[in-house]
């Protein structure tokens, strides 16, 4: 016997349209005057961490639209050729055939619901994730722009501290020459100059790392020179925040959420293999042994498929998948508790941080005004070189710990805003 057989086929499936992939976003040219809007609008549309989470989250919304075609009908159209011989006769005969064919899944053991049910938890797991990518850019984007900004007003301040130092050294010599001082705060003051410049260099190279940083931050691949021209805006805090509800709101517990519904998914799929399925088809064709076909020929079916016995493997399947709910359903648990703690740290850290802030700025007003009665006495001989001096460097360390306190504050808010799942991104 002796057969050829050819078959052409056309597959129509009907099922939800995929959507095309954007194009790569085109090169502009990048500002070089930054406003911290310009800085939260760049980032957002430029970060690398940003953008590949937003493409995860468009392919997971593709996946739960392919996961319901499992219950749309499925259409198939064939061309088929052959040629052979059968055992009655050794004539070559050709055969033709043109069918239309369909089947419908009735009943699928729940493996359908199950796997669309997976598909939307997993979307969910992408929304939380998406949103917790967006408030670590937020803390991010805060802490790079807060060092930037304290990088400057560091440097800002090294330079009066500089001239501040000069003032003074000359101020102690025109005395030292007068008899009316001695040659240790002499060698004192030119130590603090020194000091003053070693920090001022410092204050320049800190400045450039803190651009770099930035500029990672704002997703810019290639570094530009660039300069921020604004702060952050303040925001207060004026409700004590319920943290057992803000902690159900995280995107770190609906993380949790999302794995267990998957989880919950795996278990009505396991679970599926103990259930019938049930299967409707029809063919609609033609049959001839000359083309086009002239014979038509159709069957109606329904195929009903009873599980009854595959060596224990779906018992244990789904014995493994109840306990995996188990333990997903613990460690939820276990994380909202956690979080609330970690809240509760993260806004107390941050009002502290806040206060201190005041408290600082307060000592640096009242430094102030005592540093300029003191250079006062110490020009007219009213007090010591010594008593001066403790007085100068208290100045100077506080207004160094407002630059820090500003910084921490920033930071803190920013932290505070991270743990919620909050921040500046759209």
């Amino acid at each position: 016997m002796f057969a050829l057989f050819f078959t052409i086929g056309i597959t129509a499936t009907l099922s939800l349209a995929a959507g095309t992939p954007e194009t790569a976003p085109t090169t502009k040219t990048l500002r070089t005057s930054l406003s911290w809007d310009d800085c939260v609008k760049e980032a957002y549309e430029q970060n690398p961490e940003l953008r590949s989470s937003l493409d995860n989250l468009k392919s997971k919304e593709y996946s739960v639209k392919s996961s319901y075609s499992t219950l749309l009908p499925q259409i198939t159209g064939s061309l088929g050729y052959q040629q052979g011989t059968s055992y009655t006769s050794s004539t070559i005969t050709p055969s033709y055939s043109a069918r239309l064919s369909l089947s419908q899944n009735i009943f699928n053991s729940f493996y359908d619901y199950a796997e669309i049910k997976q598909a939307k938890s997993k979307l969910e797991y992408a929304n939380a994730s998406l949103d917790s990518v967006k408030a670590k850019l937020s803390y991010d984007l805060k802490s790079a722009y807060a060092d930037l900004l304290y990088t400057k007003e560091s440097l800002e301040l090294n330079k009066n501290i500089v001239k501040r130092r000069k003032n003074n050294l000359n101020s102690v010599e025109l005395r030292f020459e007068s008899g009316r001082e001695n040659k240790g705060s002499v060698l004192l003051s030119k130590a603090y100059l020194e000091q003053a410049n070693y920090e001022h260099i410092q204050a320049e190279n800190n400045v450039d790392v803190a651009k770099a940083d930035l500029a990672r931050v704002l997703g810019r691949t290639e570094y530009t020179e660039f300069y921020i021209i604004d702060v952050i805006p303040i925001i207060e805090e004026k409700y004590k925040p319920k943290f057992k509800e803000l902690a159900l709101e995280t995107p770190e517990y609906r993380i949790a959420i999302a794995q267990e519904n998957t989880a919950r998914a795996d278990l009505t799929r396991a679970r599926s293999g103990f259930l019938p399925s049930l299967i409707f088809s029809g063919e609609y064709g033609h049959l001839d042994s000359t083309w086009f076909p002239a014979n038509k020929a159709w069957s109606l079916g329904l195929g009903l498929s009873i599980p009854l016995f595959n060596s224990g493997g779906d018992y244990y399947a789904t014995n493994s998948a109840s306990s995996a709910v188990d333990a997903k359903v613990f460690t939820r648990q276990d994380l909202s508790n956690r979080l609330i703690s970690r809240l509760k740290n993260a806004y107390h850290q941050y009002r502290e941080t806040a206060q201190k802030l005041v408290v600082d700025k307060s000592f640096l007003k009242a430094l102030t005004v005592r540093s300029e009665i003191a250079r006062s006495m110490y020009n007219n001989g009213l007090m010591s070189f010594t008593d001066w001096d403790l007085i100068e460097n208290d100045l100077i360390n506080r207004q160094k710990a407002v630059l820090v306190s500003q910084r921490e504050k920033t930071i803190k808010e920013a932290e505070w805003e991270q743990i919620q799942g909050k921040g500046v991104m759209p």
